[in-house]
């Protein structure tokens, strides 16, 4: 029997296509004629060149006779690295960009880039695209304005480590405003391409911005600056390649005393119609003290704590009592805002990094006082909890212990 195309499709969708799982979509292609087009389409959704696969990608796919593959690519992520920088786009790449008419997604990293090759190299995708990814650029300030403002329908932008070079010319005004998604990744950033961005004409909803809790004092007041009057959900997350911050929690107690007193934190009072502010749970004592008392959003509906660290069960009393400051800070944060006029009910998430499941485990025992006003849910990786969830686990639990 032949299964139906489409039916195909959603099975090879399961597939990865990681180097883990091109071996298997390679191998699918080869079972039966029907079976190829639906694999290459999986095969080449995703791609990736850099320094390892960058002349088998030109010579085997690239510039060969089969570009008709391309037109099956939605996600191109184009880096060959600090070990070979491409020096010119238009030279380097140019040839088969105008195949890639389907492109979603794009990511430039270790690429040095000018203004003329934008019409050469982008236009067969300008249309399509909504995700772009610069990494590790070398550009000038109005290259990046008139990159960022080539692709009306950008809604996700993500800006990582980044070479600024002075601009020859004017720099480009935007054609209209920036929205959507907004990432700054790493503690390397550059500051002045932040800072100039940020004077640009803003309106992004999501703000995120990740390696925070490693950030200098001026990195984070560059960061913080970036379309605070329409951000609506905002998230400060560690570094997404480790697992745990470089930064010790006393070199990190030192490093939010300028934050609290000098107001760079305090920057977070300016985003007044915030609805979601997300935080990695790493040392709680120290996020409740430096961000919760600064906030003033009257829109303000839930707060996340991604809790990075896996607690033993044996010690969980003890690590129960790290909580406790978060407790009255949400306490607090609720009779604040509900003096400004806030009339939701605030909903707090706790994200843990592996199940939690366990003897002696009892969920109602976090966040005590602020159950009594909020809700608090509780998320594992297989198992969501909600507060009437709880309740019944903390009774079978008594139950099974005194059976």
């Amino acid at each position: 029997m032949t299964l139906p195309p489409e039916i195909l499709d959603k099975i090879l969708e399961y597939l990865p296509t990681n180097e883990y799982g091109r071996p298997t979509l390679i191998s699918c292609a080869l079972v039966a004629t029907w079976w190829t087009g639906p694999s290459q389409r999986r095969l080449f959704s995703s791609v990736w060149v850099d320094s390892e696969n960058y002349r088998r990608w030109e010579d085997g796919v690239a510039l060969s006779g089969f570009k008709s593959h391309l037109q099956y690519v939605r996600s191109l992520r184009l880096g060959p690295g600090i070990d070979y920088p491409m020096q010119c786009l238009q030279k380097d790449s140019g040839e088969y960009f105008s195949a890639l008419y389907n492109i979603r997604s794009l990511e430039l990293a270790g690429v040095k880039i000018n203004r003329a090759e934008f019409g050469i190299c982008f236009s067969a995708f300008r249309e399509t695209l909504t995700s772009l990814n610069l990494a590790i650029l070398t550009m000038s300030f109005g290259t990046f304005v008139a990159l960022v403002d080539y692709f009306p329908n950008i809604v996700t932008l993500q800006l990582s480590p980044s070479i600024l070079e002075p601009d020859e010319g004017s720099v480009p005004p935007l054609s209209r405003p920036l929205r959507g998604k907004l990432q700054v990744d790493h503690a390397l950033v550059c500051s002045e391409l932040i800072d100039r961005f940020a004077t640009l004409d803003l309106e992004y909803e999501e703000l995120v911005i990740s390696s925070w809790s490693c950030l200098s004092t001026r990195a984070m007041q560059s960061s913080l600056q970036l379309s605070p009057d329409t951000v609506k959900y905002l998230r400060l997350l560690p570094d997404p390649q480790r697992e745990y911050p470089s930064c010790s929690p006393s070199s990190l107690r030192v490093l939010t005393q300028p934050l609290t007193s000098g107001g760079t934190i305090a920057a977070i009072h300016r985003f007044r119609q915030l609805r979601e502010l997300e935080l990695t749970a790493i040392w709680p004592d120290l996020v409740h003290e430096v961000l919760l008392s600064s906030i003033i959003s009257t829109e303000l509906r839930k707060i996340i704590f991604s809790v990075r660290y896996v607690y033993e069960w044996n010690t969980l009393d003890q690590q129960m009592e790290e909580w406790n400051g978060i407790d009255e800070q949400l306490c607090e944060l609720v009779a604040r805002l509900g003096r400004m006029g806030h009339r939701h009910t605030l909903e707090v998430e706790l994200r843990f990094t592996e199940a939690m499941v366990g003897p002696g485990c009892d969920f109602t025992s976090l966040l005590p006082k602020f159950r009594k006003t909020g809700v608090v849910n509780i998320i594992n990786p297989d198992i969501i909890y909600s507060d009437s969830d709880l309740r019944l686990f903390s009774l079978l639990s008594s139950a099974l212990s005194t059976g």
